[in-house]
């Protein structure tokens, strides 16, 4: 896992109702496609959770795969 990915990973930790792509950048101070891909990444190895909408919103789920 890369660190940037880590650094997401402890940010949703804090956030009780999860967080969008733009806030992830504007937190990381990285641009919001280079947070969408890491988010992305996150969700395909199922250590984080998506609810899809406008905007969509990344959460952490109660049944998380241990880093």
């Amino acid at each position: 896992m890369q660190k940037k990915q880590k650094e997401i990973i402890n940010l949703l930790k804090e956030s009780k109702q999860g967080l969008i792509a733009k806030e992830v950048a504007e937190k990381l101070a990285i641009g919001r496609s280079s947070s969408s891909r890491y988010l992305n990444e996150l969700y395909k190895e199922q250590q984080i959770s998506k609810k899809n909408g406008r905007p969509v919103i990344y959460f952490l789920p109660e049944n998380r795969k241990k880093i």
